[in-house]
């Protein structure tokens, strides 16, 4: 599976590496529940051609990639928990209302998104949400065909990603919150790749502890 900024994911939640094996597990079980009920309906030349399709969409990109797997980004931005980027054949999800919904931003967002590429391999360009995106939905995905999201997007909209300055021999270094948390819980240690040495944290004297 190629997964894209998944540092970001890491960043927005201290269960970072726990939601993206629950991603990549749903991804993988839609792929299966969608690309078998699509054999068994369509006729076998028109499932040939949308398989060809996606290989030939993502071979433009990953020459080398045989998997029908569409590629998985955290890049997505803003109040838009995800988006389908179709000719790249890209499903890019929103790392902050993944991580403040879980489990209804990967049983809905998922499959809504991947429904859209799946109509884009058997149709071309149609209306995003028309007809055949709402049958793929409830025939396919057996969910119901809901076109938005009801996310509170007030965090995704404004959220900076914190940063922490650690020091080494010969420069300073801005690490992400959660590799901060890891070296505050012992859990990891970080080298500088010029000097070699062990990063430590500067101490911000304008922090307090907050009860």
């Amino acid at each position: 599976m190629i997964i894209i900024a998944e540092d970001l994911l890491l960043q927005a939640s201290l269960d970072g590496e726990v939601l993206l094996d629950q991603v990549k597990t749903k991804l993988l079980a839609t792929e299966t529940q969608a690309m078998g009920k699509l054999a068994a309906i369509l006729p076998r030349k028109q499932y040939k051609k949308a398989t060809e399709q996606i290989l030939t969409l993502k071979q433009r990109y990953y020459p080398d990639n045989r998997s029908l797997l569409p590629i998985l980004s955290f890049k997505q931005r803003g109040q838009t928990a995800g988006t389908a980027h179709l000719q790249k054949w890209e499903i890019r999800l929103n790392p902050i209302l993944l991580a403040e919904n879980s489990t209804s931003f990967i049983d809905e967002v998922l499959p809504h998104e991947y429904a859209h590429l799946l109509v884009y391999a058997l149709y071309g360009r149609v209306q995003p949400h028309g007809k055949e995106w709402q049958q793929m939905m409830e025939y396919v995905m057996n969910l119901p065909a809901k076109r938005t999201h009801q996310f509170d997007t007030a965090r995704s909209s404004t959220k900076q990603y914190r940063r922490f300055t650690y020091q080494c021999e010969c420069k300073t270094h801005e690490l992400t919150a959660i590799r901060h948390n890891r070296f505050q819980q012992g859990k990891a240690r970080y080298h500088c790749r010029q000097c070699g040495q062990i990063l430590r944290p500067i101490v911000d004297s304008t922090e307090s502890s907050q009860f």
